[in-house]
C-alpha cells in the first residue's frame, strides 16, 4: 500500500539464468485525473548492480494511444536473437 514518503519495491526473481533484453515499466493510468499517480524515479538493479537510474514518462489517462504512449522501455540490447 502506498504510504507518502516511503519506497516502494519489486521484486522478480527467476529461477534459472535468464537472459532480459527490454523491461515495460508501465505507469499508473487509471485515468487522466489520476495520471500524475504513480513512479517518478525509478532505480533497476540486477546482481545488486544499478542498470537504470532516472525518470520513467508520467501516464497519459488512457490506453487509446498504444503501449509506448503509456509506458517507458528499457532496452538493454539490439541483439534480435536475444
Amino acid at each position: 500500500p502506498f504510504e507518502p514518503g516511503d519506497d516502494h519495491f519489486i521484486h522478480i526473481n527467476f529461477d534459472m539464468q535468464t537472459t532480459v533484453s527490454m523491461i515495460r515499466l508501465w505507469n499508473y493510468n487509471k485515468s487522466r485525473i489520476h495520471a500524475f499517480r504513480g513512479a517518478r524515479y525509478v532505480e533497476v538493479t540486477l546482481d545488486d548492480q544499478f542498470i537504470y537510474r532516472g525518470e520513467i514518462k508520467r501516464a497519459t489517462g488512457s490506453t487509446k494511444e498504444g503501449p509506448r504512449a503509456c509506458s517507458e522501455t528499457l532496452v538493454f540490447t539490439r541483439n534480435k536473437p536475444v
